[in-house]
């Protein structure tokens, strides 16, 4: 057994390394920044103790394996530590770790590699406590702002600002960049992709009902309110026909048009729960036994001040990962989108 302090810029841990050609990498170890790493088992440990320093003993069945989970990168193992040793290493590895195995050859199915970016970016989400769904993966594939989009899904579902500074610090890594690197090279399989619901948030004043209505001159303009009744939502009784008859929302639909819902984080929970069934791919939205048919065309841009008279009024993660378009209008914005009237 031989035991060594590998220290340099990044890294500063105790190695054991046994007569077997195991290497222990000690508790306490300070770690290199996440880079380019593809070796499995250094890649394992590294999503399964994001701590820095590690917080336990952790054994590696071959140098390369342990010198790239301290580096953070793939490296030889056998000159990383000798340099520390002033000698060679003894060692139980073979030949396959210069060469890729037959398994490692076979180039990984489609579906294993989004699967694996998946929960990749679930344990880099776990410092500042965040769980991508499914959902929220599929929208982020054609999000072209990444950082600024999580930053305000955060923001708009009501994340601890100390958690949302944790993340942006996050987004700075190395590791990140790989991240956003491997999500760029997936393609999509289904062309149906979320564009049915855009959010435009922040301070009052800011321009984002004015921008809004800008963009979409055809869109009819409501007002959200904590007293809508779920139930009409997309239809409401007419004393004058005595009958049911489409809702701004209901006729904007079945019409192809867009509409403008200002303030729509005042709507509750239900409300939102029963207008999450057209904003996503579905072609058809049933409401009182009622069958509508959802047109080409048809989109909802919310606009909302963040902080209301009743404190700070999120909305639903199920609705937020419905939205492509997230912006989050503050005084930059407000200098290039408001027409002063005075």
């Amino acid at each position: 057994m031989k035991q060594l302090q590998v220290v340099n810029k990044e890294v500063n841990a105790t190695v054991v390394i046994e007569d077997n050609g195991t290497y222990i990498i000690k508790s306490g170890a300070k770690l290199g920044a996440m880079k380019n790493l593809k070796d499995k088992q250094a890649l394992n440990a590294r999503l399964s103790n994001p701590d820095n320093p590690t917080t336990k003993d952790l054994v590696f069945t071959s140098a390369s394996a342990a010198a790239s989970f301290l580096q953070g990168s793939n490296i030889g193992g056998h000159k990383y530590f000798a340099k520390y040793l002033g000698e060679d290493i003894p060692t139980n590895e073979t030949k396959q770790e210069e060469k890729p195995t037959k398994e490692e050859e076979t180039p990984k199915s489609d579906s294993k590699l989004r699967f694996e970016l998946y929960n990749t970016i679930v344990n880099f989400c776990k410092d500042f406590e965040y769980k991508p769904d499914p959902r929220f993966m599929d929208t982020l594939i054609d999000v072209k702002d990444i950082d600024n989009y999580f930053i305000d899904f955060m923001q708009l579902t009501n994340y601890d600002s100390e958690l949302v500074e944790m993340a942006k610090s996050k987004f700075k890594s190395a590791e990140w960049k790989e991240i956003k690197k491997q999500l760029s090279k997936i393609v999509r399989k289904n062309e149906k992709i979320n564009k049915r619901l855009a959010i435009y948030y922040g301070s009052a004043g800011t321009g984002k009902t004015t921008t809004a209505l800008k963009e979409y001159p055809s869109a009819v303009k409501i007002v959200g309110s904590a007293s809508q009744d779920p139930d009409d939502v997309f239809t409401r009784f007419d004393p004058a026909s005595k009958d049911y008859v489409l809702t701004e929302i209901g006729n904007a639909m079945v019409n192809g048009l867009p509409i403008i819902i200002d303030e729509g984080n005042l709507y509750n929970q239900v409300v939102w729960q029963r207008l999450q069934g057209c904003l996503d791919n579905s072609e058809k939205v049933s409401d009182r036994n009622r069958e509508l048919t959802i047109k080409n065309g048809f989109k909802v841009i919310v606009t909302m001040n963040l902080e209301t008279n009743l404190g700070k009024t999120p909305l639903p993660n199920p609705v937020v990962s419905r939205a492509m378009e997230i912006r989050n209008f503050d005084l930059s914005t407000f200098d290039k989108s408001f027409e002063f009237i005075w």
